[in-house]
């Protein structure tokens, strides 16, 4: 199992002084009431230096306050910078026992564990999805040059992202010109043709199932259909093929 960390940037990017030392409090408090961090889990001594850094930035900070001059402000930052190394140190020790095995059996355990302690953990990376199901779609000629695609697949359907490909049937010609080829393969949309036929793409993301392509009374009549991924690697089939006139054919 992954570890679970500590998110650090916390409390080492903090340039507030009176944050960091209300952040280190809460951290030293808290771990010394919970179950798992209380002594003698983790040593009373690591307390002890703990609370002599909260202890010494505190009186930094009430220094500063009384006298605001160029040697208390550095006082200052000299006890943030020994209250982030005392945290930097707990933290693993955190990190330890809420990841250990004993303690947690998921990811999401230790992510509760490290809460515990005040500390903020790393967000949990999202499991990826696999591939979406194969698309099944309905297109049609809506006018004023806009052709409507529609996803119909069940609520199971769930992609991130819905790529569109139209490609111009070619006129009517003798011998008649064979219909562009489109296919997928490796992940790659491959579009073959006799002739020179106009391609159109667009790509959504999200939740949306109809999908417009616009502008596209310019040529006669297209084929319409879609992939849909949840990630880079994760691509579904092409769709079923959908012929989409825009006006009659001419020879």
């Amino acid at each position: 199992m992954k570890i679970v960390e500590v998110k650090i940037s916390v409390y080492t990017k903090e340039r507030v002084a009176q944050i960091l030392l209300d952040y280190g409090l809460t951290c030293i408090n808290k771990s010394m009431e919970s179950v798992l961090y209380a002594v003698p889990n983790i040593h009373g001594t690591v307390y002890v230096d703990g609370l002599d850094a909260t202890d010494a930035l505190a009186l930094a900070i009430k220094n500063y306050n009384k006298n605001k001059n160029t040697d208390n402000l550095n006082i200052v930052k000299d006890k943030m910078a020994l209250l982030v190394l005392w945290l930097t140190i707990f933290s693993k020790l955190v990190v330890k026992i809420a990841n250990d095995e004993a303690n947690c059996t998921t990811r999401e355990e230790a992510s509760t564990n490290i809460g515990l302690s005040g500390f903020e953990p790393h967000k949990l990376s999202q499991a990826k999805k696999g591939n979406p199901d194969d698309p099944i779609i309905t297109a049609y000629y809506a006018g004023d040059g806009i052709i409507e695609i529609k996803v119909v697949n069940g609520k199971s359907f769930d992609a991130s992202s819905i790529t569109v490909i139209a490609v111009e049937v070619p006129p009517v010609k003798d011998p008649v010109t064979p219909l562009p080829k489109i296919s997928i393969e490796d992940n790659q949309v491959t579009v073959t043709s006799k002739v020179a036929v106009k391609v159109v793409t667009k790509t959504i993301s999200g939740k949306e199932r109809i999908m417009k392509l616009n502008k596209m009374n310019t040529h006669a009549a297209f084929n319409v259909c879609i992939f849909c991924q949840n990630g880079n690697q994760q691509i579904s089939k092409l769709s079923n093929v959908v012929l989409v006139e825009i006006m009659k054919m001419i020879e």
